[in-house]
């Protein structure tokens, strides 16, 4: 939903900020600039974008490997309690 769609819908900051996914200051800034008659914000592009989709692999494949590799909770490492864990791998 637009921010600004969501504001007109909500009346309130918070709860426009709450339907788009995005933080109050971000609502009030765009309401404030659409009452000062200037044009709405558009995402600028960054060097990364060209390069998102090979990252997003990258990223996919090694959440993979890592996975495959973690010891299961199961394993004598892991019985210990969760705030003696850290303490027992030292």
């Amino acid at each position: 939903m637009e921010i600004l769609n969501a504001y007109d819908l909500t009346g309130s900051y918070r709860g426009a900020a709450e339907l788009c996914g995005c933080s109050h200051h971000t609502v009030k800034k765009a309401v404030e600039d659409r009452d000062a008659g200037l044009a709405p914000a558009t995402r600028r592009a960054r060097m990364i974008d060209d390069w998102r989709d090979v990252l997003e692999g990258w990223v996919g494949d090694s959440k993979e490997r890592s996975a495959a590799t973690e010891p299961t909770k199961s394993s004598s490492r892991w019985d210990m309690a969760a705030r003696t864990a850290p303490r027992g791998v030292r």
